[in-house]
């Protein structure tokens, strides 16, 4: 398939084998892998501009849990752990959730939550925070937090004149 960058915008050829269709947050993803990368990834079918099938086959492969993402994040990239404090306002819906397989959650004396789990996304570990409307608060990574800061004085600045 051709595939058009995120962040180039260039187009570029990938072999892949698809594994699996996604639906999440209005969106659909191809959970997919090829001979070049050592887990499936996914990726948003919209930016597949170009689809050529071949006359070969796959060697027929089942899918695994260990072979899904068990990670945050519909977007594939590099792992990172995420810690928020959550308020108890919102630790109920927090904690009835599996947001990563290695998600720890801590309970705290005021009735909150610390959560910790793995994401693979930094754009939607930042609308997840910002979602909740000031009932989490990210304590790290601090990359992160300085991003959701710079973007909460943008929104505010619409606001006040």
């Amino acid at each position: 398939c051709e595939y058009k960058s995120k962040t180039t915008g260039d187009m570029k050829p990938l072999r892949l084998r698809p594994l699996k269709l996604v639906a999440y947050r209005e969106g659909l993803y191809l959970l997919y892998d090829n001979e070049s990368i050592d887990k499936p990834r996914m990726m948003p079918i919209q930016r597949i501009k170009n689809l050529n099938l071949l006359d070969e086959c796959f060697e027929e492969k089942v899918l695994l849990n260990a072979d899904i993402p068990g990670s945050f994040g519909v977007i594939s990239g590099d792992e990172f752990r995420v810690v928020a404090r959550v308020s108890p306002n919102a630790s109920t819906y927090v904690r009835e959730r599996t947001w990563s397989n290695d998600q720890k959650i801590t309970d705290l004396p005021n009735g909150g939550i610390e959560i910790e789990f793995t994401s693979t996304s930094q754009p939607e570990t930042i609308a997840w925070v910002l979602g909740f409307s000031g009932e989490v608060k990210l304590l790290s990574p601090t990359s992160l937090r300085a991003e959701i800061q710079k973007r909460l004085e943008i929104m505010l600045g619409y606001y006040i004149e």
